[in-house]
């Protein structure tokens, strides 16, 4: 990867204007960013790359330094989805999904459920809740008849036509986007409940402290938007 990395710099005439790399936190990108490391810092190496350099070449890059450790940069973004994966992984006890998944199968596997870290009732509802509107939300999205009763019940209320919203592990944000989608629905989403999943209904309790998980998810959201804009103020 790092001699990838160098041909693209060489490509677009920057080897020597690199301030640092943008990273997430997989392990082959720190391995990548050492490689970098040596490769500024072996002239050997770098004549061993660019064995076909034009001359002058190999001179101006050994008088450019790269160092992983002030070099690297994690991006801010995953960073802050990671910590709100953490404060997820307090309150929610996932279920092996599969679309095949029955209603019996779901309850069986919500058996006696617990907050992870074993705290008070309000932490049991929001894991019930998560996991009961993940697993009723999969299921519209698959069944074309859960989707156009679904559709019904919307369009009934006033509400535009959409498809449910639902979480993805390794897509940021998307909890956060599942319940307040959730909450936009309630109605049309009780009333598909209670004909179809009346045994894992959403209670009122539920409802309440999905809503109270929305206010703390709602910074890193925010913060993700932030970052992840083309142009921000650092001086925020």
């Amino acid at each position: 990867m790092s001699k990838i990395v160098m041909f693209e710099l060489r490509w677009f005439g920057i080897m020597d204007r690199l301030l640092g790399v943008t990273t997430d936190n997989a392990s082959n990108n720190y391995k990548m960013n050492s490689c970098l490391e040596d490769l500024f810092s072996d002239v050997t190496v770098l004549q061993r790359v660019f064995k076909d350099a034009e001359e002058g070449l190999i001179d101006e890059l050994s008088t450019t330094h790269f160092y992983k450790a002030q070099n690297q940069f994690e991006c801010a973004a995953h960073v802050f989805n990671l910590a709100a994966q953490e404060v997820l992984k307090a309150t929610r006890r996932k279920f092996d999904y599969q679309d095949n998944m029955s209603l019996g199968d779901f309850i069986k596997s919500q058996k006696n459920l617990k907050a992870t870290d074993g705290s008070d009732i309000s932490a049991d509802l929001v894991v019930q809740g998560l996991n009961r509107l993940s697993f009723v939300i999969r299921k519209i999205r698959i069944s074309p008849n859960l989707g156009k009763a679904f559709s019904f019940h919307s369009t009934a209320l006033g509400l535009t036509d959409r498809v449910p919203v639902t979480d993805v592990c390794t897509r940021w944000n998307s909890t956060h986007d599942m319940i307040v989608f959730a909450i936009q629905y309630r109605r049309p989403l009780d009333k598909l409940i209670s004909f179809h999943f009346s045994s894992i209904e959403l209670t009122a309790g539920h409802w309440k402290v999905l809503k109270k998980l929305v206010d703390v998810l709602e910074p890193f959201k925010n913060a993700t938007l932030e970052v992840s804009k083309g142009t921000i103020l650092i001086s925020r």
